[in-house]
């Protein structure tokens, strides 16, 4: 069988007091790199909701990317209650609908970081906007040393679909989030969690694949890591 064509959500680059001709779609080279070892082809997606029918005929899975902004409150019914929140309407809007598109023709789906905070509001759920306002945690979810080390551990529960991939309870692993899943709704599943309480991970097996971790596996700082991205391009394959 031919790779299968992982689209990855891209982010942009907006320089100050440029033309708009000179901004960038932008994408860490890790996240393409990670599904060519996984034995996918990355394909990285411009945002553009004009050409999201055709992103998911073409593309036999997807990945919604993390970045440097959040998920406006008013998809999960709430207004903004942080001065740390960052939002980019026009990448949301467009992840949102793709993601819907892709989820309805049950092709495999895995966010990442502020992609499994997408997903997860997208399959009915909130988020906390702002974790040190609402958990008092020693955890740092915002690491200061490098996101190729680990930030700290998570727990996987058993007889969850990302435990059947990485076949460990503990995982450490890196982190760079300020805002976390806050609830379980009807048809989602917890499936990892931080020391602190802090939801890691969330599926739903209501689609073949439909996996969210609020850590960046594509720096494969463990063994697990690349797990989670084989498993994504197998399902592709299905």
């Amino acid at each position: 069988m031919e790779k299968p064509l992982i689209g990855i959500t891209s982010d942009d680059y907006l320089k100050n007091n440029t033309p708009s001709y000179n901004n960038n779609f932008i994408l860490r080279q890790n996240y393409c790199s990670v599904i060519e070892l996984a034995g996918g082809i990355p394909v990285i997606i411009p945002y553009s909701n004009n050409l999201i029918k055709e992103y998911s005929i073409s593309l036999d899975a997807l990945i919604i990317s993390g970045g440097n902004f959040d998920v406006d409150p008013f998809y999960f019914g709430e207004s903004i209650n942080s001065d740390k929140v960052k939002t980019k309407p026009s990448r949301t809007n467009f992840e949102i609908e793709l993601t819907k598109e892709i989820l309805n023709q049950d092709k495999p789906v895995l966010g990442i970081c502020g992609g499994q905070q997408l997903l997860h509001v997208i399959l009915g759920g909130k988020l906390i906007q702002h974790i040190p306002d609402e958990i008092n945690s020693e955890i740092n979810h915002e690491q200061i040393n490098p996101r190729n080390e680990p930030g700290h551990e998570v727990t996987v529960k058993r007889e969850t679909r990302l435990y059947d991939i990485v076949k460990k309870t503990k995982l450490n692993v890196n982190s760079a989030h300020h805002q976390a899943v806050k609830d379980e709704p009807e048809n989602v599943i917890i499936n990892a969690f931080a020391s602190d309480g802090v939801y890691e991970g969330i599926e739903c097996n209501q689609y073949k694949f439909c996996l969210g971790v609020q850590w960046h596996p594509e720096y494969l700082i463990n063994d697990s890591d690349i797990k989670i991205f084989k498993a994504l391009v197998d399902a592709s394959k299905n």
